[in-house]
């Protein structure tokens, strides 16, 4: 979870959500999801397609995040600029490459686990983000504090739009690509699921308002 890495999938859509969100987009504007479709960008034609090419027609964000479709997600990324896509915010370190061309947003970043459930834990906190750690304090034999680790947080996105991730990140789990979750786990909770070409790796990150976990299958 702290060391290897896998392709991210799917779950970097989040972050496109949160840029497009903030910049005036609603949950509810409609999209193209047919597929496949084919975008210009600076190097050339992209040609998207969604997964097992379903096609959509006319879906709202909200559904478009429910069902992670493609199409709709790297259209969104052309409108904000995936510049703007809000995954260094959220907690995803400088280490993790994350590229300014409209696949960011389908994932092709590598991150750990737990940079995900890091970044997570940020919408579960409303927006609110703080350096993941793993030893809370050290005690020695006597019973003497040698360390404890002093928390530093800080606000990075508002709580209105978190408001609207959340809603959008619940809809996924009650009626989208991760509805078999809903079942195991008898409290509100928002997520997302992640899967990378030919199904090399396979995600599903989610959060309560008090606890945000990621799994990986890699």
């Amino acid at each position: 979870a702290t060391q290897a890495i896998a392709q991210a999938g799917s779950t970097f859509k989040v972050f496109a959500l949160i840029a497009a969100l903030e910049k005036g987009y609603s949950l509810s504007t409609v999209w193209d999801g047919r597929s496949p479709q084919t975008f210009r960008t600076t190097s050339g034609n992209y040609k998207v397609s969604n997964y097992g090419n379903s096609n959509f027609g006319p879906v709202s964000l909200y559904r478009a995040t429910a069902s992670s479709i493609n199409t709709v997600y790297v259209k969104v990324g052309t409108k904000i600029g995936s510049e703007s896509v809000a995954a260094r915010r959220a907690g995803i370190p400088d280490s993790v490459q994350v590229l300014a061309t409209p696949s960011v947003v389908l994932g092709v970043s590598s991150p750990r686990v737990i940079d995900i459930a890091s970044a997570f834990a940020t919408f579960a906190a409303g927006g609110i983000y703080a350096k993941p750690h793993l030893v809370k304090r050290v005690i020695d034999g006597d019973g003497k504090l040698l360390y404890e680790f002093e928390p530093k947080s800080k606000r990075v996105f508002s709580e209105k739009v978190m408001a609207d991730l959340s809603y959008a990140l619940s809809g996924v789990v009650r009626n989208g690509t991760a509805s078999s979750v809903l079942a195991g786990f008898p409290r509100p909770i928002a997520g997302k699921t992640g899967t990378s070409q030919d199904n090399a790796s396979a995600w599903f990150t989610g959060y309560s308002p008090d606890l945000a976990t990621s799994v990986a299958f890699f």
